[in-house]
């Protein structure tokens, strides 16, 4: 809602202040489909030890016949709630001819609750709540020149608990209270769990919370001068982190129901951690030049200067990091407490360019040639995190084979050491001195052909080139560490090459119209996953086909009486259809120690003239990857199947929209929409199982939107067939 507003005998605000206020809020009950687990049988609870048996009745109780290993399946639906609340405010000022002032005010709160996987009696809550609050000032300072500037801090918490409840007949318990920790103190964590052979299950209990603050700054002069459009600015941000960890972390597991009658577990575990107060610092000054270089050709030139200092603490010294010549493993020591990660570099210059050219103007077949080309740096310090939180000095952890549950305060408050000695007890984290930050090569050729008045075809060439690529590498070094250190490095590479097509049709007879398709191939070093050697392949993301269609039709109005017209007309039909080929699987082989002491996962050998994939009945969809066409290499080889060239399933989904507005009174109008997501319910399966050796080795487990990252599932790609109603007022 926005309105102008004053108070005609004191202030005058027409056209001078302006209010705008949004809310927006979501309340989801997402049913989950039935799944089967595996709980502790009854016998089982009732022979166990008393000290178990409050563990072993928060599971879930048996709907099935019990196994002969102690367990017993549960079979069991629930659902998933969430909850959004978005309220924005914003306020215009308009001071004078010159100047105009903005101030905004934003707070987003969202809940989400989901029941794990492994054990359903167990609830998982995550919480984020952000404020945001930004000044902004436009400044005419000539007739040919304005200045903008912009002030933003973003306060922003994560918050993320589970808790155990009745659920299928669960007798509710507090796993961090049988361990004999302070449910209500620090962020604490708690697990139990009944590893046994092929089976796995389990109940976590935790809490945390996590916040952070970020400071934004920008400042930009623009100048117009003839033909030329000049901008000249700067950048700062600021980002500042509370890294409050689990403390302490109890683990145990236990491997057979002899273990659990005996109370003797495979090994239970504590870790203890320290908070730290990360804090990153980037500045960035540029200049660039909108020149119109004659009637059919405009360009576009600029250059960017990069400043991103390591990271920095805002309570106490910097963690412990490890120094010396990450070649020679026995060369490695511990750095004293406070030492810089590495230094600042201050040559990161990035030229960019960019051109259009008309080449024919004749209306209904104009030609756009445009090209461009540029240099743009990375930060450079997101791995620099993880020694805040898991480095020497900040962690201390032990391993008890043959525990009995719970742990003792002994067992669980691990004593750290200081002054810190060898052997330490937590992963030591190495960054080299000399690191310079992460950049990339990016160019494109496009050709933009007018096909009529309404519609237009696109061909384009869109390549980069990454160079002093960060990556991570796990090394087993000398007694000193014994724990392996992390090594980080700049001097992997990566490529991505595309051929794009697009066609467009803007509206015509209502019609509008967007499909294109994308070629590509991306190749790098290993990608994310430091347990992997750095070998060249496909990237893990590498998509090779990519087919998207859109749209949009608004029926035509009909003619047929008062009636008729209300029903019929100012319907409106969006669509969507896309279809594109699978993402690599990561083929996973035996762990091993390199010859360089790294560690990492073997890939497989190729066993010849044997099919790479199996088309069976009753398997997600119908496909797996063939066990017999691999075996293991043999001592620390790689492997000579090449890196992440088999392949997992494609998607294909249609999408379709119908709405319409109805005019209510004067400025007041409803909206409603309906939607529905993946309209055939056609199956998408994502995550490949690619653990070799694994009994389910190369089937899906999981659907697409189960597989996909970041966001509730519910919003992603490739899930079930999903309708979603809406009405909305306007005024």
């Amino acid at each position: 809602m926005a309105v102008q507003f004053g108070f005609p005998s004191l202030y005058d605000g027409r056209n001078r202040s302006f209010f705008f206020f949004s809310y927006e809020g979501l309340r989801l009950a997402q049913p989950q489909a039935a799944i089967t687990t595996y709980v502790p049988s009854a016998s089982l609870r009732a022979s166990a030890p008393a000290a178990l048996q409050p563990a072993l009745n928060a599971f879930p109780a048996p709907t099935g016949a019990a196994l002969a290993n102690g367990l017993a399946p549960f079979v069991g639906a629930s659902s998933s709630p969430s909850s959004l609340d978005s309220t924005s405010i914003r306020f215009d000022q308009q001071l004078g001819p010159r100047l105009k002032l903005f101030v905004r005010f934003a707070d987003t709160q969202s809940i989400t609750e989901s029941r794990s996987t492994l054990g359903l009696s167990q609830v998982e809550r995550t919480s984020q709540s952000n404020y945001t609050s930004t000044f902004g000032a436009t400044v005419i300072l000539s007739p040919s020149s304005t200045n903008d500037f912009r002030f933003n801090y973003t306060s922003s918490t994560g918050a993320g608990s589970s808790t155990i409840d009745n659920f299928g007949g669960a007798q509710p318990a507090n796993l961090l209270q049988l361990q004999g920790i302070n449910p209500s103190g620090g962020p604490a964590y708690a697990s139990f769990a009944l590893y046994f052979p092929g089976y796995e299950t389990a109940l976590t209990q935790y809490h945390d919370s996590q916040p952070q603050d970020s400071l934004d700054i920008n400042d930009s002069t623009t100048v117009a001068l003839s033909r030329h459009t000049l901008k000249v600015g700067v950048d700062f941000r600021r980002i500042a982190s509370a890294l409050a960890p689990w403390s302490p972390l109890v683990e145990i597991l236990f491997n057979s129901s002899a273990g659990v009658l005996n109370d003797q577990s495979l090994y239970g575990a504590s870790e203890i951690k320290a908070a730290s107060y990360p804090a990153y610092k980037t500045f960035a000054a540029y200049i660039q030049d909108e020149l119109k270089a004659s009637q059919r050709l405009n360009l576009s030139l600029g250059l960017r200067w990069e400043v991103d200092p390591p990271p920095d603490s805002t309570n106490g010294p910097l963690p412990y990091i490890v120094v010396g010549n990450a070649s020679v493993p026995s060369s490695l020591s511990l750095a004293p407490e406070g030492n810089s990660f590495w230094q600042t570099t201050y040559y990161n210059f990035a030229p960019r360019i960019g051109l259009a050219y008309s080449a024919n103007n004749k209306h209904g077949s104009e030609t756009v040639i445009r090209a461009g080309g540029g240099v743009f740096f990375d930060a450079g310090q997101q791995q620099s995190t993880q020694s805040f939180v898991n480095g020497i000095g900040n962690v201390a952890e032990a391993l008890y084979f043959g525990a009995s549950y719970p742990l003792t305060p002994a067992q669980v408050n691990v004593p750290s050491t200081n002054p810190l000695a060898a052997p330490y007890k937590a992963e030591g984290y190495y960054y080299p001195q000399h690191t310079q930050l992460p950049y990339t090569w990016q160019w494109n050729l496009s050709l933009e052909q007018a096909l009529g008045a309404a519609q237009t075809f696109t061909l384009s060439y869109v390549g980069s080139n990454g160079r002093r690529l960060l990556s991570q590498q796990e090394l087993a070094t000398a007694s000193a560490f014994p724990l392996g250190v992390l090594i980080q490095s700049s001097d992997t590479t990566s490529s991505y090459n595309a051929l794009q097509l697009k066609f467009q049709r803007t509206v015509s007879r209502g019609l509008q119209l967007l499909a294109s398709y994308n070629w590509a191939h991306s190749i790098d070093f290993g990608s994310q996953d430091v347990a992997f050697a750095q070998i060249r392949g496909n990237s893990d993301f590498d998509i090779r086909d990519n087919f998207n269609l859109a749209a949009t039709y608004e029926a035509p109005k009909a003619k047929s009486g008062e009636l008729i017209d209300a029903i019929v007309n100012q319907w409106s039909f969006d669509t969507r259809f896309a279809v594109r080929g699978g993402f690599p699987v990561i083929l996973d082989g035996n762990a091993i120690t390199l010859s360089n002491g790294q560690e990492a996962f073997q890939g497989l050998d190729l066993v010849p003239n044997t099919p790479i994939y199996l088309r069976l009945p009753g398997l997600p969809g119908g496909r797996e990857v063939n066990p017999a066409a691999f075996s293991l290499p043999t001592g620390t080889a790689y492997g000579d199947a090449p890196r992440n060239f088999v392949r997992g399933f494609g998607m294909n989904e249609l999408d379709l929209g119908i709405r319409r507005t109805f005019p209510l009174v004067d400025r007041l109008n409803l909206q409603f929409r309906a939607e529905v997501f993946n309209l055939l319910n056609h199956p998408n399966f994502g995550y490949i199982e690619p653990l070799y050796g694994n009994p389910r080795f190369g089937q899906a487990t999981k659907t697409l939107n189960e597989s996909l990252t970041n966001l509730n599932s519910l919003y992603q790609q490739g899930g079930p067939r999903s309708i979603q109603l809406s009405l909305r007022l306007e005024f």
